[in-house]
């Protein structure tokens, strides 16, 4: 918590600008906690027109920008491999860390990210947006509430056709970079809200091939896992079929379909119930809540003292999963999910 800000503004600097950097920039600038005091990226036309935007100094490189200084946080959206690195040499410079999903490539450099900021007293969240959504905290609400009796079972697809409009040397296309392609990218989305709306994955059976890229690269994943509470998780995640990003929830009385925007309760007969017995919630009106509110949890962290909800520990939980699916592809069985959080709290909140 920043004492010695409260009731001002949290000085920013904002690290990777083009592509999903544009949403975080969108969303930092719809929260008036935040002051944007400097920009950084490789690129001198993402770097001008956000300097512009911002009317802030900009840098070229991480080492440019924490040299400037007069910063509280920094908000790296920078490909994976990237994160070790940034954030390290962010929490050396005292500050604190917004830093996009999956936090690392591998649960040996989350780990030292993670005790690095402990060790610091520093803020550093980890941009789980889709938890952070309206309809996410309905289902969450409804989970709860008991009311639609209990999770028997839970299927999730985190899909997009990403491939043809990457170029093949596209950092997302490349196991060094982004691992399990589909899954380090859009599936860790899945695995995440299982952590929020249900409990810990205790282990994971992973098969995968490949379809639209040249083998051993794999672009289609599915597993099934088991909960700390029970229910057992189906995902399947590929970067070959258009986007389908839908979780379903079969439930002793009624079923949940949730999308990032949208919750259906289906009626007692489930889908044998006509069109007007189910209950919708649709959360069109804004599609970059979960930014938006994300953002303003990491502020009030900062500001505040509130809960960061999706600190360092809770971003390697994620990942954990991630990497022992592809323990799983590679040894053709079920692998244990090591805990990072229970020792230190539950995450689901």
């Amino acid at each position: 918590m920043m004492n010695d800000k409260e009731p001002g503004k949290i000085r920013i600097g904002i690290v990777g600008l083009g592509g999903h950097g544009r949403t975080i920039q969108s969303s930092i600038e719809c929260c008036s906690d935040f002051e944007v005091v400097a920009v950084c990226d490789t690129v001198a036309e993402e770097r001008s027109a956000s300097a512009e935007r911002f009317g802030c100094f900009a840098a070229s490189t991480m080492e440019e920008l924490l040299a400037h200084g007069g910063m509280d946080a920094v908000a790296i959206n920078t490909p994976n491999h990237l994160h070790l690195q940034q954030v390290t040499d962010a929490l050396n410079a005292g500050l604190h860390v917004f830093v996009e999903k999956p936090i690392a490539n591998s649960m040996a450099d989350g780990l030292k990210m993670v005790e690095q900021a402990e060790e610091k007293g520093l803020t550093m969240m980890v941009a789980h947006h889709m938890r952070f959504n309206r309809a996410s905290r309905k289902v969450k609400q409804l989970l709860e509430a008991g009311e639609l009796g209990e999770i028997v079972s839970m299927e999730m697809h985190y899909s997009a056709n990403n491939t043809p409009y990457y170029p093949p040397d596209a950092w997302r296309l490349q196991p060094e970079y982004c691992p399990l392609l589909p899954v380090t990218q859009l599936g860790i989305h899945g695995v995440d809200l299982v952590h929020y709306f249900m409990s810990r994955i205790s282990d994971v059976y992973a098969v995968a091939r490949s379809v639209t890229v040249k083998p051993p690269v794999k672009d289609s994943v599915t597993a099934v896992m088991h909960t700390e509470d029970g229910p057992i998780v189906t995902l399947t995640s590929n970067y070959c079929s258009p986007v389908l990003f839908e979780c379903r929830f079969a439930m002793t009385k009624r079923n949940i379909i949730y999308t990032p925007h949208s919750v259906a309760i289906s009626p007692e007969n489930g889908m044998q119930g006509a069109d007007e017995d189910w209950t919708h919630f649709d959360y069109h009106d804004n599609e970059r809540d979960g930014y938006e509110i994300e953002v303003t949890v990491f502020a009030d962290a900062l500001l505040r003292g509130a809960d960061v909800q999706t600190d360092g520990r809770v971003g390697l939980q994620a990942l954990a999963v991630d990497e022992c699916m592809r323990k799983s592809i590679e040894s053709s069985g079920v692998v244990s999910v090591p805990d990072f959080v229970s020792p230190v709290g539950s995450f689901s909140k």
